[in-house]
């Protein structure tokens, strides 16, 4: 099993490269758009730590209290933004991610938006989406739902700069991301450690094209 697939063979990161500007700028413009950390990626967030609890964690916990608890009045009513903000004081969740979906990318990020549609790895496009993450940020471990299809995805990062890795499940080690656009299977446990500067990831999901599904090993 290959754990990680460099497709930057397949992918042109030099017209990715050029447009860099645009998106900085489109984080800072649409940043009270995004969606501020992960409430639904439980139950299949992990922590293998002490030293914080996930906001998925939290979010269980809030969801557990009685009804006339305090924390869980004066939580009622909120937005999903300002419950993960609540959550971060209420209960001590962390989560180091700001997400910017796609639908904001036409207006904010509209040379991104063209690029990702000429990319010639996919058949389709479901869903595209930038990961921003705070410097000194923790991305905890995690993994996604075992469907019995495993998702279709591409990875993409300006720069090898975070450390990101997969678990490997036959030897429960770490196989880190040297690569600035990959494809892996994301029901194994990933994560990544701290780097203090702010950085990003791009995920775009879809149907990989006859071609790709031949050079992916999973």
């Amino acid at each position: 099993m290959e754990l990680i697939n460099d497709l930057s063979k397949y992918v042109n990161l030099n017209s990715f490269d050029s447009i860099q500007p645009e998106i900085y700028r489109g984080l800072a413009k649409a940043k009270s758009l995004a969606k501020v950390g992960n409430l639904d990626i439980s139950p299949n967030c992990l922590t293998k730590t002490n030293k914080f609890k996930p906001l998925c964690l939290a979010l269980e916990e809030y969801n557990s209290l009685d009804a006339n608890d305090p924390l869980k009045v004066y939580g009622k009513d909120l937005s999903d933004n300002e419950l993960a903000t609540y959550l971060k004081y209420a209960l001590d969740g962390y989560d180091l991610y700001t997400t910017y979906h796609r639908k904001f990318f036409e207006e904010y990020f509209p040379s991104l938006n063209a690029w990702i549609n000429s990319i010639d790895v996919f058949e389709e496009i479901h869903d595209a989406y930038i990961m921003s993450m705070t410097a000194g940020g923790i991305s905890f471990e995690h993994r996604h739902p075992k469907n019995e299809k495993l998702a279709e995805f591409i990875y993409v990062r300006p720069k090898v700069y975070r450390p990101f890795y997969i678990i490997d499940p036959n030897t429960n080690t770490k196989a880190y991301l040297n690569t600035r656009v990959a494809y892996w299977n994301d029901q194994l446990v990933h994560g990544g450690d701290p780097i203090m500067q702010n950085t990003y990831s791009l995920r775009i999901d879809g149907v990989f094209n006859k071609e790709i599904k031949k050079k992916i090993k999973s």
